[in-house]
């Protein structure tokens, strides 16, 4: 740098991007310590991430230097090649982000911003790096960066589109519905014809509507009312997918949440959410699909590997299958009694499950079967009745909701078929053995 001295200039030059001071308070946070990297043989990936490292330049003032009026620019060779520099931290942010790798790439991107002598030179550069390090924190969920990212890059260039969508999305994490909408409006306002902006503003507008209602229908566990206000929306979010699949989970509609946090867990942005993960191996378990349902614990696992409830919900999925399987075994070679006590032990061990459930109606009717070919005609038909009675209740109640649900019906139609089967041969019994 030949040139340093022309870096600096005083504080209303330096800060003349900045209308809102009060927003820009934090400015006096030091820097921590050695976070400042401009080599690229040092990355600043070992160093804790600067707390707001952006503002950095915005403090290099030197007050000596009073008679430095005018802006000067970078000279073409030294831009340039400021310009290469922060690109290579850049490149490799967008490989690490590629991979999912969020904390990397914010780290990466800082490396690219702190590398730039002075942002005023370089503002839609800058701003660019800002907006896709917001990006990064929004991902890592630390909203509060995210924000501040944002607000830095639309300070430097009030065009960048990206930085009203990060920002915006920020707020709606918070449940901060009217703040998203005027940040959308605002970044409509500097770019009218951007369709993304238009887009997003007309999708959070419609969240905003249902947003308050359903924090008051989730605080008082509303579940039916949940469903019915979020059946309308055109667009629907992360949030309102989580909140429907949370409440189909919970009115036994198994095949709905699974659907729901699919929907969640489809977005690239959104494959490890842990909450979507949690609700799906739930709600697979519960539909006896067991196998998947041990899937989606491993990997919530892998994301939060002290997470209390998906280790246990691992590990009686794993026990409900064990016996599941050595009771299907018992059966293929005829100890029925056997395969009758197998069942008798997974069912204890669900105990707690929703009757409607069909892993319950699954254990129950391979519990009758087994009683009935073992000979205990009247435990068989006392587990079948119990199934009928489940699948009854469940039809009755989802038909006063008026959801045209089909597969409770069938679950009852089978139970009643196999009861009826199983009273003929109880008949044919009882003819055989003449008292």
């Amino acid at each position: 740098h030949h040139h340093h001295h022309h870096h600096h200039h005083h504080n209303n030059n330096n800060h003349h991007h900045y209308h809102n001071a009060a927003a820009r308070s934090s400015t006096q946070e030091s820097i921590t310590g050695n976070s400042t990297v401009s080599s690229l043989e040092n990355p600043p990936s070992l160093a804790p991430l600067p707390n707001r490292g952006a503002r950095q330049s915005w403090q290099e003032q030197d007050d000596d230097d009073d008679d430095d009026d005018h802006m000067v620019d970078y000279d073409d060779d030294d831009n340039s090649s400021v310009v290469e520099v922060a690109t290579v931290w850049k490149q490799k942010g967008d490989r690490a982000r590629l991979t999912g790798d969020w904390k990397g790439a914010a780290e990466l991107y800082t490396g690219a911003i702190e590398s730039i002598p002075n942002y005023n030179r370089a503002p839609t550069l800058v701003s660019s790096l800002l907006a896709i390090r917001a990006c990064s924190f929004l991902q890592l969920n630390n909203i509060s960066r995210c924000i501040d990212d944002s607000e830095d890059a639309i300070g430097l260039n009030d065009k960048n589109i990206e930085a009203y969508i990060w920002k915006s999305s920020a707020q709606l994490e918070l449940e901060q519905w009217d703040d998203a909408c005027k940040t959308l409006s605002a970044g409509i306002d500097r770019n009218p014809k951007s369709n993304e902006l238009n887009v997003k503003f007309q999708q959070t507008r419609g969240l905003a509507k249902v947003g308050k209602e359903l924090r008051t229908l989730k605080s008082s566990h509303r579940h039916e009312d949940i469903i019915h206000l979020t059946d309308g929306l055109e667009y629907k979010d992360r949030r309102i997918h989580l909140a429907r699949a949370h409440a189909h989970l919970a009115l036994s509609r198994y095949g709905d949440a699974i659907h729901d946090a699919n929907q969640v867990l489809a977005d690239s942005n959104d494959s490890k959410n842990l909450n979507a993960l949690m609700i799906r191996a739930k709600a697979k378990f519960l539909n006896a699909q067991l196998e998947e349902a041990l899937d989606d614990c491993h990997k919530a696992l892998e994301i939060d590997p002290q997470h209390i409830s998906v280790g246990d919900l691992c590990s009686l999925a794993k026990r409900v299958q064990k016996m599941y399987n050595m009771a299907q075994e018992a059966m293929n070679k005829q100890t029925y009694k056997q395969a009758s006590s197998l069942y008798g032990m997974a069912i204890h061990e669900t105990d707690s499950l929703p009757k409607e459930s069909e892993l319950y109606r699954r254990l129950y009717l391979g519990r009758a079967e087994a009683n009935l070919k073992a000979g205990n005609h009247m435990q068989a038909l006392a587990n079948i009745n119990l199934v009928i009675e489940a699948a009854a209740q469940q039809t009755s109640s989802s038909a006063e909701e008026g959801g045209g649900e089909e597969e409770p019906m069938s679950a009852l139609k089978v139970s009643q078929n196999m009861k009826s089967e199983m009273e003929a041969v109880v008949t044919k019994l009882k003819a055989r053995k003449p008292k």
